[in-house]
């Protein structure tokens, strides 16, 4: 009993440690964006379209999420929910991409791709700018 459940623990452990991540289903999302110091935050919501081109950006990055449990200074933070509740959240963060307790080396095109979902390009934001 006693190898069975090691064999199981190890099994889990291991299974935990994969390289894979899948987001939840999303249907709505806002994205902080942290500039300067002092730290500037604008805030925007994310349109259904961005919503989905970023779900469609995670589904064919799958692969190559590493566990991470560091504590990262905000970049570009998405906050993703499904029927109005939190389920996920993104910290793209210099050249990595941080969600959960994984995080993602982006290549420059992987992280412009992101960076044109949620603020360049024909998806923009409109950006709140907080008063001075």
């Amino acid at each position: 009993m006693r190898r069975l459940l090691l064999a199981l623990a190890v099994g889990a452990l291991a299974a935990g440690c994969s390289g894979n991540y899948d987001l939840p289903p999303v249907d709505s999302g806002v994205v902080d964006l942290h500039e300067g110091v002092p730290d500037r935050v604008h805030t925007a919501n994310l349109s259904a379209e961005q919503v989905n081109a970023l779900a469609d950006w995670f589904s064919h990055h799958r692969t190559g999420w590493t566990l991470s449990l560091a504590d990262t200074p905000p970049g570009i933070m998405v906050y993703l929910k499904r029927e109005g509740t939190g389920v996920a959240y993104a910290n793209i963060l210099g050249s990595y991409i941080y969600s959960a307790d994984r995080r993602r080396l982006l290549t420059t095109q992987e992280r412009e791709d992101l960076e044109t979902i949620l603020v360049r390009g024909s998806l923009a934001l409109q950006l709140d700018t907080p008063p001075s």
